[in-house]
């Protein structure tokens, strides 16, 4: 047990007396707890990825919107940092990926399920599948594209978060 003296400071701009203790202002906003539906979380966490993607393609915003995107190594830094900070932020965080890579995953890429059900239309209008070798090519390609976008996020990933990524940056540069 330790008895301590305690004096009060008043914060005119809260209009409240202080202690010392303060809340996580990231994770509590004005003492307020919000109650959104499940659908309008989901239709916000989507929103998030149709506006990235749309940045990506505007001349003006693409450099900024290519330079935010992060690999595994971004994503498990977030999640570290985020549950550091806050368990319903972390939960949040998971709803918000979860929704992203699922409308990802519907992209028209052979290798994910948009493209499958790009070949499912195409077999529904000619009314005759895709050939099985072109869809063969067609997957290893883009598969072999995905994991390479994959490794060279994670390389950059690396370079941002750690020095031993740095230091690697400088090999390459000299």
């Amino acid at each position: 047990t330790i008895d301590t003296h305690v004096t009060p400071d008043y914060d005119p701009k809260e209009d409240i007396v202080r202690i010392g203790i303060r809340w996580n202002s990231s994770a509590v906003d004005h003492d307020t707890v919000i109650h959104p539906k499940p659908m309008d979380q989901v239709k916000e966490h989507a929103s998030a990825i149709y506006r990235f993607l749309g940045a990506l393609v505007q001349p003006k915003q693409a450099k900024a919107a290519s330079a935010a995107v992060g690999g595994p190594v971004a994503i498990m830094a977030s999640y570290w940092f985020i549950v550091k900070t806050s368990m319903m932020l972390a939960i949040w965080f998971t709803g918000f990926l979860n929704v992203n890579l699922a409308i990802l995953n519907l992209l028209p890429m052979p290798v994910l399920d948009g493209g499958h059900i790009c070949f499912a239309l195409w077999e529904m209008v000619t009314r005759r599948p895709v050939h099985p070798k072109v869809v063969n090519v067609l997957v290893n390609v883009f598969a072999v594209l995905l994991i390479c976008l994959f490794v060279v996020l994670s390389v950059r990933d690396l370079d941002r978060f750690t020095r031993a990524g740095r230091s690697v940056r400088q090999l390459f540069q000299n």
